[in-house]
């Protein structure tokens, strides 16, 4: 079976731009696409149509790698944010219709990524999911060329904005979702939950994810006796509905490239409080959602404002909610990618 479109990724975790890949395959089913996972985790996401390396020696890897893009060297290679080895290697086993997708902006600023790229730039699509993305690669690899700006495609279908209640006397859930890793700055929200135990016994905290940094905040919750305020659940497909029965998304990493879980939570219809970076400026087009103070004493003297004006919030996130579902439409997104799926296509 001929695959005329096939996605190239790490692996098929719970994370934003693996969901991308699953979205990619229903909207460009024309192409029939093939999702390749080069780190296949069995209890991870699913595709239609997908092609998993289970090599556990690199050279090995490799090898198999290369007779894979071999046989099929005349299809669109979609590396979905893969690293400079695999665009090389991609290469050189003779494919010619390559995009590479960044995704982010954690990639090495050294030698081999910059030389890999001086020799690749004019012979590879570069998309970058934001203006910020695009800037950075740029800047740190001395990308002249064209790169194409297409943010990260969300099934704006999926969601429905429902606006929010809050009672006085109820419990305000905060909730937090992405990987724990040092990045995403839980701390700063543990510090908080301990700051407001003694100010407002009505805010609970949602932690929903895993990773590195969870026996870290385990072990915080336990020394700093937070385990009636502060709860963690697992990754979880029912996301939605986790989203749905919070009063409040609280987001305090310190760097992003997009931010789906901000825009996913604002397509909800729930608020939204997230530490100001630069991608996430692109997407919420009011500072009233953002902190810039990383005080844990702000920060709850922010929540407690919030809930205390809860109406206000929520008339405030509906202009935010309109500004971003023009931004994430989805047939603009599709048309552009497709429109470079069809330039690829007519290359020899």
């Amino acid at each position: 079976m001929i695959h005329n479109l096939i996605f190239i990724q790490w692996t098929n975790n719970f994370g934003g731009l693996e969901k991308i890949s699953q979205l990619y395959e229903g909207k460009f089913h024309y192409y029939n696409p093939l999702v390749v996972i080069l780190q296949y985790n069995k209890s991870g996401l699913n595709y239609k149509n997908f092609y998993a390396f289970y090599e556990n020696s690199k050279p090995l890897f490799i090898y198999s790698y290369l007779l894979f893009v071999r046989k099929n060297r005349k299809s669109i290679f979609h590396i979905q944010y893969a690293g400079t080895t695999i665009l090389l290697l991609t290469f050189l086993a003779g494919a010619r219709k390559i995009i590479f997708h960044f995704h982010g902006t954690k990639f090495p600023n050294n030698y081999f990524n910059k030389l890999i790229w001086k020799q690749f730039k004019n012979k590879v699509i570069i998309i970058a999911n934001s203006l910020h993305t695009k800037k950075i690669i740029k800047d740190r690899l001395k990308i002249n060329t064209n790169i194409s700006i297409i943010p990260n495609l969300i099934d704006l279908h999926e969601f429905k904005f429902i606006e929010r209640v809050y009672n006085n006397g109820e419990r305000f859930t905060v909730t937090f979702a992405g990987r724990f890793d040092k990045g995403k700055n839980i701390d700063l929200i543990l510090a908080t939950a301990k700051t407001l135990i003694h100010y407002d016994d009505e805010i609970e905290f949602l932690l929903v994810g895993d990773g590195p940094e969870k026996g870290n905040i385990e072990r915080q919750i336990k020394e700093n006796q937070l385990e009636s305020v502060v709860k963690i659940l697992p990754f979880t497909k029912e996301i939605l509905e986790i989203y749905y029965r919070s009063h409040l998304f609280i987001f305090t990493s310190l760097y992003e490239s997009f931010g789906n879980v901000v825009a996913e939570a604002v397509l909800t219809g729930l608020p939204i409080l997230c530490y100001k970076i630069p991608a996430l400026t692109e997407l919420i087009n009011d500072d009233f959602f953002f902190i810039e103070n990383q005080d844990p004493n702000f920060v709850a003297e922010k929540i407690i404002e919030f809930k205390k004006n809860y109406m206000l919030v929520n008339q405030r996130l509906k202009k935010v909610f309109s500004y971003l579902s023009e931004y994430l439409n989805n047939e603009i997104i599709v048309d552009k990618l497709d429109s470079i799926y069809k330039g690829l296509s007519i290359k020899r």
